[in-house]
């Protein structure tokens, strides 16, 4: 409930010490959640062994320690891990693959998994999708994948279709 009401470091206190008194899965599970809040909450470093013990079972936890290990100057780990969890059919590892893909100009897998990761139900890669296809001048397909992402819940493109709306609104008026 602590979590649930925004008092971060209660909830990672009363997670962190129940640990002992769980067993096999449950408790790998339970340690990837604690690393994954002391890195999501509070960037502390010291998480990275918490999320390697329980990225396996706690899928948030292989995607916190790849961004723990890109934010740690170690980049190139960071993205091993990334390429890791796709392979093991990870879906919170594809959207920061596939921007990490989109950035160094492999667009072609990046789109690929941005693909992938959106029939598997990730909204972001919808936001995202429509964002390379823009960037390429794709404007039917940008604006085709700015629909889909907003009508399957992500905020951006929510946020951007409702401003394009507000412009279409003033034009012509005055």
């Amino acid at each position: 409930m602590e979590h649930g009401r925004g008092e971060y470091g209660r909830a990672l206190a009363l997670m962190t010490e129940a640990l002992p008194t769980l067993e096999s899965e449950d408790r790998l599970y339970a340690v990837g959640v604690v690393g994954c809040w002391r890195w999501h909450f509070f960037t502390d470093e010291g998480a990275e062994t918490q999320l390697r013990e329980g990225m396996r079972y706690y899928d948030s936890a292989w995607a916190s320690l790849g961004h723990l290990l890109v934010a740690t100057d170690r980049a190139d780990q960071g993205h091993r891990t990334f390429v890791d969890g796709v392979a093991a059919g990870n879906l919170m590892c594809m959207l920061p693959l596939a921007n990490r893909l989109a950035e160094q100009g492999d667009r072609d897998a990046a789109e690929q998994l941005y693909r992938r990761a959106f029939q598997l139900g990730d909204a972001y890669s919808a936001w995202n999708l429509s964002l390379l296809f823009e960037r390429e001048g794709r404007e039917e397909e940008a604006a085709s994948w700015l629909w889909k992402a907003a009508q399957a819940g992500d905020e951006d493109a929510v946020r951007a279709l409702a401003e394009d709306s507000e412009v279409d609104d003033t034009d012509g008026v005055g």
